[in-house]
């Protein structure tokens, strides 16, 4: 028989790959350190992961996970999963989910 869990509130960056983007989003990766290496072919991104090379697709978000590691998620999973932070005095950043959308 199987229990039921309820996903762990965890902070999150993400960036949302435009199709043009890319520079935006590798920059924003890099700025973390080393360990996520963006490559582009026509309008998709290939990033490494800890599963092995994932693509990114225009629409796709980018996210930094707890560990620090990066890997795409589609649109619509991201918006089921995720809401834009908002900043609350006295409340701790880690406590809500950072978001931002980019079109460069």
């Amino acid at each position: 028989m199987s229990d039921r869990y309820t996903k762990k509130p965890v902070t999150i960056q993400a960036m949302q790959y435009t199709g043009s983007n890319n520079q935006a989003v590798s920059q924003w990766a890099d700025a973390f350190g080393p360990g996520c290496l963006i490559t582009r072919t026509g309008d998709t991104l290939s990033i490494f992961t800890p599963e092995g090379t994932m693509t990114v697709d225009p629409g796709d978000w980018v996210i930094q996970g707890v560990k620090g590691e990066f890997y795409p998620c589609k649109p619509d999973i991201f918006e089921l999963t995720y809401e834009p932070a908002i900043s609350i005095p006295g409340v701790a950043r880690s406590a809500t989910v950072d978001a931002l959308q980019v079109d460069a």
